[in-house]
C-alpha cells in the first residue's frame, strides 16, 4: 500500500484483544505512551547532530504504517544549508527506510539499510521541494509507528558532520 500525503494524519483503528474490543480511551492511552517513547527516540537520535551544530528545522512528523507500506510527503527545504533527516520506528518495527527525490522524481539520497534508525545527509543550494518516501520494511504488528525529524546546518560549517536528520514542512501546510 503506497500513499502520498500533503499533510500529516495520524489515525488509530479499533484494537481487539482476547475477543474483546479495547475501548478507544484505552487505545488512545496506549498510543499516547507509544508516541511519547517514539518522540524520545527521535530526540536521542538527534543529540549527536545537535552536538555537531545541527538544529531542528521544522516540526516532528509521526505516522503509522503496515509492513511493506509507504507514505510519501512533500517537503520544502529553504536551502543554502546542510540537512540531516533521521527516522525512528516503534518497538514492533525493526527496519524503516527513507528515500528522498527531487521535484523531477530523481532519487537523490536514501537509507534502505536493515536498521530502524535511517539517516539521510544532503546539502541544498537553494529552496526546493522534495518527496520523502517512508517505507515500513519490517513490522511485527498489524502496523507500526514511525517518526522523523529534519536538522539543518549552514553549508559553510559542514566539515566533519555525521550523517543526520532531515526535518521538513509538508507542502501546502502552515505547520508540522
Amino acid at each position: 500500500m503506497n500513499m502520498t500525503r500533503h499533510f500529516s494524519v495520524f489515525a488509530c483503528a479499533a484494537a481487539f484483544a482476547g475477543g474483546l474490543i479495547i475501548s478507544p480511551s484505552t487505545r488512545a492511552a496506549e498510543t499516547e505512551d507509544e508516541m511519547t517513547v517514539l518522540q524520545a527516540q527521535i530526540v536521542a537520535a538527534g543529540r549527536d547532530f545537535e552536538r555537531n551544530g545541527f538544529a531542528p528545522s521544522g516540526s516532528l512528523h509521526t505516522g503509522r504504517l503496515e509492513m511493506g507500506a509507504s507514505e510519501t510527503l512533500e517537503i520544502t527545504l529553504p536551502g543554502a544549508k546542510g540537512y540531516m533527516v533521521v527516522g525512528v520506528c516503534g518497538s514492533d518495527c525493526t527496519n524503516l527506510d527513507l528515500f528522498l527525490s527531487n521535484s523531477e522524481g530523481k532519487e537523490i539520497v536514501k537509507d534502505d539499510g536493515d536498521d530502524d534508525v535511517p539517516v539521510l545527509d544532503l546539502n541544498v543550494g537553494g529552496k526546493m521541494t522534495y518527496s520523502l518516501r517512508i517505507t515500513m520494511a519490517t513490522c511485527k504488528a498489524s502496523s507500526c509507528l514511525y517518526g522523523f525529524e529534519v536538522y539543518a546546518k549552514t553549508i559553510g560549517v559542514l566539515r566533519d558532520a555525521p550523517s543526520a536528520l532531515l526535518r521538513t514542512r509538508v507542502a501546502n501546510s502552515s505547520s508540522w
